[in-house]
């Protein structure tokens, strides 16, 4: 993960007009990148220290409030799909690609593939 800059995440829906747009350049994202796995998964990896990149207007990730694996886990989550990162309040929003068994593309949203997702992920080397 050393030679790994930052890791850009983006997707959009056709639910709604919100776009997810980020980057991040913390050490267990980038480590997380590579091995797919979500243990020590921290709240503060996604909702502090990211920076939006141009079209960005979803309330994730600053939004965050839980992250997988969690009490509710079911089996082994991997990352970027099972959840990483989302807000579960009063209001649901999930950053999903495949999650929970497949059946949830969620884009800053909470409709579990009901709609057209656009999900991308970008990792800048170091120079």
């Amino acid at each position: 993960a050393s030679d790994i800059a930052e890791v850009q995440f983006y997707c959009h829906t056709s639910n709604h007009n919100r776009v997810i747009h980020f980057s991040v350049n913390n050490d267990w994202v980038k480590t997380a990148i590579l091995t797919g796995g979500l243990l020590g998964n921290s709240v503060t990896y996604w909702n502090s220290g990211t920076t939006k990149l141009p079209g960005h207007t979803a309330y994730l990730p600053d939004a965050t409030d839980a992250t997988y694996p969690n009490e509710w886990s079911v089996g082994t989550p991997t990352f970027p799909g099972d959840f990483p990162f989302y807000h579960g309040a009063t209001a649901i929003y999930y950053w999903s690609i495949k999650g929970n068994g497949g059946n949830n593309w969620n884009c800053d949203d909470d409709v579990a593939g009901q709609f057209d997702t656009l999900h991308q992920i970008w990792i800048k080397l170091e120079e």
